[in-house]
């Protein structure tokens, strides 16, 4: 009795397993057939080596991607999509994470290929890494890039809004209501911009030095000199940037601008002041705009 129990069990397991790998194969096939038709309507050659959907995880990966425009060729080795379980056709996801890796980008790119020479970058190819993601929290909406260049640098933003919603977002998304109405009802809480030198500001450096035909040190010195002379007109921002930017050219590692505004501030009062550009000091006041340097992300 007891072994025919076990056999059933294992029976009973085995079709579980069967069941779950044919829906994974059939969900791939029918996500890999929306896939090909989307890159089919680009305006630029698309080709890709592997389309893997994992059911359990519910996210796609996508690897050796490859895009060719007339004046950019671009590499991926590997695309993540994490899709979100609520998702639905035309319905704004409640969270969505995108990463790319190992992008290869040709070091003879037009504009970038001309600030490579200027830092002296010798390889053929810049390899970098990026991530977007956001996420509806309530009546919070968090947000979230990150753009890493080897040997270059990378950059890093952070921000919370309040009241966008996920209800408001799909009002908009579906033309019920306009845009404007972010303005209107959005509040900044947070906002974050982190840099951290991997080579870039370096290149810089010396590239200014060879031009003037000084030290790497002595143009930080001079660097120094004229953004304290510049800004030390207007002691609020020399207090909240000047003396950071001034930290970051001595020790060039990391750079960090946060605005934290108490209370949040309205993204309609925002829009405005960025319009008028008036009364910046009380503007920086009001945000509460931070400079610091940092050992890292």
């Amino acid at each position: 009795m007891k072994k025919k129990a076990l056999i059933a069990a294992l029976l009973f397991v085995g079709a579980l397993i069967s069941a779950y790998f044919a829906l994974e194969a059939y969900a791939t096939h029918k996500l890999k057939e929306k896939f090909d038709r989307r890159i089919a309507k680009l305006p630029y050659e698309v080709s890709y080596e592997g389309f893997r959907y994992n059911l359990l995880l519910n996210d796609i990966k996508v690897t050796g991607l490859k895009i060719n425009e007339e004046k950019v060729k671009l590499k991926i080795g590997e695309v993540y999509v994490d899709l979100p379980f609520t998702l639905r056709k035309k319905a704004v996801p409640q969270a969505f994470t995108l990463k790319a890796k190992k992008i290869e980008l040709p070091s003879t790119t037009p504009f970038l290929g001309e600030l490579l020479k200027t830092i002296g970058y010798k390889k053929d190819e810049v390899v970098a890494d990026f991530t977007s993601s956001y996420a509806f929290k309530g009546k919070e909406l968090e947000v979230g890039v990150a753009l890493e260049a080897k040997e270059l640098g990378a950059i890093k933003t952070r921000g919370k809004l309040y009241g966008i919603d996920r209800e408001l977002t799909q009002k908009v998304f579906e033309g019920r209501v306009p845009p404007k109405v972010f303005e209107r009802r959005g509040t900044l809480e947070e906002l974050t911009l982190t840099y951290l030198d991997e080579g870039l500001f370096k290149g810089f450096l010396n590239y200014l030095a060879q031009q003037e035909g000084e030290s790497p040190e002595k143009v930080k010195e001079e660097l120094k000199k004229t953004i304290e002379e510049s800004l030390r007109e207007n002691p609020e921002i020399y207090e909240r940037l000047g003396k950071a930017f001034i930290a970051f050219v001595d020790d060039p590692k990391c750079l960090k601008i946060k605005v934290e505004p108490e209370p949040p501030i309205k993204l309609s009062e925002l829009v405005r002041a960025a319009k008028e550009r008036r009364e910046i000091d009380k503007l920086l006041k009001r945000i509460n705009l931070q400079g610091q340097v940092c050992s890292g992300g």
